[in-house]
């Protein structure tokens, strides 16, 4: 038993060097998928990809040293590699955001262009109840601010969520391109 958990451990660490190593193949493959750029989003730093790696590692190194019942040790393996691939998945998620030709990447998510069945925030907003509404409201203009920097996108395989943007001008090229799609 103490040599299946030896290579089990030894497996997982080499599945997470293995998935570090190939962030720039994942990055070549989304690129040639995705086609040219259109709109690029405002892109965040995400930092934490170092720590979540090197915690990875250790998650599973300590079960070197010390002794844990199997089901564990199988749980704090999973744990490792896939919290690494999360880290990396962001990782470059982040670093590519934007609109391109056949998809649109944000909040973490490929939505492919031709997966998108309607954008439903788009019909209220130009109801004559809902500007209205925005006027009269005191509240209105903080929530409408809120309203302008995200966008309820429904799709075939995610079913309904909502897509945030850095700020309204980011979301109205968004919204040009995405009305295309439809």
């Amino acid at each position: 038993m103490q040599i299946l958990k030896i290579v089990i451990n030894s497996i997982s660490i080499l599945a997470v060097v293995v998935l570090c190593a190939t962030i720039k193949l994942r990055e070549k493959k989304i690129d040639r998928d995705l086609g040219k750029c259109s709109v690029q989003f405002v892109r965040k730093t995400n930092k934490l990809i170092i720590p979540v790696v090197i915690f990875a590692i250790a998650l599973v190194a300590v079960q070197f040293f010390r002794d844990f019942q199997f089901y564990i040790n199988i749980i704090l393996d999973v744990v490792a590699v896939l919290g690494t691939e999360l880290a990396i998945r962001d990782f470059i998620f982040q670093k590519k955001a934007g609109i391109y030709e056949n998809a649109m990447i944000a909040d973490g998510r490929i939505i492919k262009r031709n997966d998108i069945i309607a954008l439903p925030t788009l019909e209220y907003e130009e109801s004559e109840e809902y500007k209205k509404e925005k006027e009269n409201d005191a509240y209105a203009s903080d929530a409408y601010e809120t309203a302008m920097r995200t966008l309820k996108i429904v799709s075939d395989s995610h079913g309904e969520f909502y897509v945030g943007f850095a700020d309204a001008q980011e979301r109205a090229k968004a919204v040009d391109i995405l009305k295309s799609w439809i």
